[in-house]
């Protein structure tokens, strides 16, 4: 019998990707895009991107913790779905743990205490708990 690790690799439509307010890289050239559109075109999807699931309130969307610029891509070249690691551990309201995953999938530097105090910040203006580590 198999047992369900935290995520399962799903094809899902580009239309319900969502990249997540909580990804820290937030500056992406048009260069690197192209870059990447050239790569996906000649060689495919090598690496499904993470995503967590939405709630019913924002109509089952999946947010995108890494691979906004694959799903960037994607959308230029006309893709239809992309290949995408769902991963059941993260809670959506979580957002501290959401800056922090992102952090680790997209290589970026350590967290900080201004880090922790926008997410804090963030969380009180849109009613999203805080978790402290």
């Amino acid at each position: 019998m198999a047992t369900r690790l935290s995520a399962e690799i799903l094809k899902i439509p580009l239309a319900q990707l969502v990249p997540s307010p909580f990804n820290v890289r937030s500056v992406r050239t048009e260069a690197r895009i192209e870059e990447l559109a050239r790569s996906l075109e000649a060689e495919g999807q090598r690496e499904p991107i993470t995503v967590y699931s939405g709630t019913k309130e924002d109509g089952g969307k999946h947010w995108i913790i890494s691979g906004v610029t694959r799903y960037l891509a994607a959308s230029r070249l006309g893709w239809e779905t992309l290949d995408a690691r769902v991963d059941v551990t993260f809670d959506s309201a979580d957002a501290l743990t959401l800056v922090k995953a992102s952090r680790l999938h997209n290589d970026t530097h350590q967290e900080t205490d201004l880090d922790r105090a926008f997410v804090a910040k963030m969380c009180t203006k849109t009613a999203l708990k805080f978790v402290t580590p």
